[in-house]
């Protein structure tokens, strides 16, 4: 009998970044079970169970001297995992190891130190309401006191601001301690407790947690309020050329990487909100940090987008390189961001996708940019709006009343939410008829409709307000 078939039976019995010069290694007695987790952010090419751990305790032995495990909270179950399983920081994995000697766990070189700005997606209370229990882990080279993380929620008591741990249990969604497994026994620890660099706990979600999207935070600025576009604000997008800011508008949507932090700071100086436009759902080739996602990342070319190819929204890098350009916006002073080509399951995608895939990763990059107080807006996706409308703080839409898609709008309305909507039909351009009863419709609705060129580089501009 192998090792990963007894080990199986005994789980369920027993229940900006900066290289690092020397990581914390990880003393691995054997014949002891560890929950264990990554305590710093290991390179692309070296995030498997193998690169990182096959150079501590051998690879021809794995699954039968050692093994690890991860925890699926969906199916309420462990996860066996492969040499080529890739492992990611702030969650817990088990793990066990029977060479009769004690193993030092190392991170590989050029591993890098965990930004600030890090969030743990914590699993929701389904329908049941029975608490949900998340392999979490402390994702730092350091100790770490438990009552360095807040909860964030999508929504209501801990949205904005975070609370900690106490609070978050007084408002039944996260229990207000965390389990760890140490001698083995599991130690509950509260918000004073410490948690030691490659630490893995447990954590609960609670019965009020149903339909939101919880996080543990770290170093994040959630205290701060953000911004809420309000109904009809009125806008100018402008994604080419350069940027006209003698527009009278409350708001500019402006390319991230192309807008440099003193318009940005010209433009809020003369009382205009900034939200940075960036691609959150596809590669671009010409980008800065295009060379930071691995061929693996990338699907299929867009259609019609020259240089660009759909992501797998599932890989672990690509959330790392999406969390990097939110920490840019909010280095470059944006008020907000826009992440478009947030559908592409909808699309010949070539990587699969699924549409709980789309909306795990719409809800990662909601969470992501609320927890640094960035406000942030859902392109298109018009298909899973009901489900996300309480992720997101506004929408923007591309062509609704062309396609006669205007009523999947309406629950960013019905909330309060603004509603950015941009049509590039010819008759609206040239035929004011068209353009009138348009905007006529635009307005009846409480949407924000302009009329721009396809290019989005200020040629011209026409708007319902």
């Amino acid at each position: 009998m192998g090792l990963i078939k007894r080990i199986t039976a005994i789980l369920y019995v027993t229940f900006p970044l900066t290289v690092l010069a020397q990581p914390p290694s990880y003393s691995l007695p054997s014949g002891e079970w560890h929950i264990i987790s990554l305590p710093a952010s290991p390179p692309v090419n070296a995030n498997t169970v193998r690169a990182i751990l096959g150079d501590d305790i051998s690879p021809a032995g794995f699954r039968e001297t050692w093994a690890l495990f991860a925890y699926d909270s969906t199916h309420n179950g462990y996860e066996p995992l492969t040499l080529g399983s890739a492992l990611e920081q702030g969650k817990g994995y088990w793990i066990i190891q029977l060479t009769e000697e004690t193993v030092s766990l190392d991170m590989p070189a050029g591993s890098t130190d965990t930004p600030q700005g890090y969030s743990i997606p914590l699993a929701s209370v389904q329908a049941n309401n029975q608490a949900q229990w998340t392999l979490a882990g402390n994702p730092f080279p350091a100790q770490e006191e438990l009552g360095s993380f807040s909860v964030h929620s999508s929504e209501g008591p801990c949205s904005n601001p975070s609370c900690d741990f106490d609070q978050a249990g007084r408002e039944k969604l996260v229990h207000n301690k965390v389990w760890i497994y140490a001698n083995n026994a599991y130690v509950p620890l509260d918000k004073n407790g410490t948690l030691n660099p490659w630490a893995g706990f447990w954590t609960a979600t609670l019965e009020n947690s149903n339909g939101r999207t919880l996080s543990l935070e770290y170093g994040l600025e959630s205290n701060n309020p953000i911004f809420i576009p309000e109904l009809s604000s009125t806008l100018h997008w402008q994604l080419q050329g350069t940027i006209n800011s003698n527009y009278n508008i409350d708001i500019y949507d402006i390319d991230l990487f192309d807008s440099s932090k003193s318009l940005i700071n010209q433009l809020q100086n003369s009382g205009k909100k900034v939200i940075c436009y960036f691609s959150g759902g596809s590669y671009e080739n010409w980008r800065a940090d295009a060379n930071q996602f691995s061929e693996s990342d990338l699907g299929k070319a867009l259609d019609g987008w020259q240089g660009e190819r759909w992501l797998d929204i599932r890989s672990s890098n690509v959330k790392k390189i999406m969390q990097a350009r939110l920490d840019f916006a909010k280095q470059k002073g944006c008020d907000g961001v826009e992440p478009d080509n947030m559908d592409g399951y909808t699309n010949d995608n070539g990587v699969g996708l699924t549409a709980n895939d789309q909306l795990d990763f719409n809800r990662f990059i909601a969470t992501q940019a609320h927890t640094r107080s960035l406000s942030v807006g859902l392109k298109n996706s018009l298909d899973q709006i009901n489900e996300l409308v309480n992720n997101f703080d506004f929408a923007v839409n591309e062509q609704c009343h062309e396609y006669n898609e205007c009523d999947a709008l309406m629950p960013f309305i019905n909330q309060g939410k603004a509603v950015f909507n941009v049509e590039y039909k010819e008759s609206y351009v040239n035929d004011k008829a068209s353009r009138e009863a348009l905007c006529l419709d635009a307005k009846n609705r409480k949407f924000t409709t302009l009329v721009l060129p396809l290019s989005l580089d200020d040629s011209f501009r026409l708007s319902c307000i």
